[in-house]
């Protein structure tokens, strides 16, 4: 039950809070939030970098690639073909689909553009910042 109770001797020690500490913490935040969202853009740019490689690989590849295997370079031409009308399957696209925020179909097809995963206003939405 004595954990419960409050530590007298770290309450005392520590200066009560003031405005110039709130507005310290304010600033700090803002810049943390800044910085958040600065890695976030970044990640999704990379992210849309990898998939276009991706895309052109899968694509520039319909005889066979490391990833669907060399067997339509074997079969000849109908199967190569085949594959050529199907395109980059979503199957097949092992480099996308291995980012830690990967969500199927809310890739982007161009940097830059919205994505709702790295919405700043989302990061924003949770700190409450009052200014005076």
């Amino acid at each position: 039950m004595g954990e419960n109770q409050p530590n007298t001797a770290s309450t005392a020690s520590q200066p009560a809070p003031s405005m110039q500490m709130y507005r310290e913490e304010q600033a700090r935040l803002r810049q943390m939030l800044d910085k958040r969202a600065a890695i976030a853009r970044k990640l999704a740019n990379i992210e849309a970098d990898i998939e276009q490689k991706e895309t052109a690989y899968l694509e520039s590849t319909p005889n066979g690639n490391i990833i669907a295997g060399f067997d339509n370079y074997i079969k000849g031409t109908g199967a190569a073909a085949q594959r050529r009308k199907a395109g980059a399957t979503e199957q097949n696209r092992v480099f996308s689909r291995s980012s830690v925020s990967y969500r199927p179909g809310s890739l982007t097809s161009a940097a830059g553009s919205h994505d709702s995963r790295f919405d700043s206003r989302i990061a924003c939405a949770h700190a409450h910042i009052y200014v005076f």
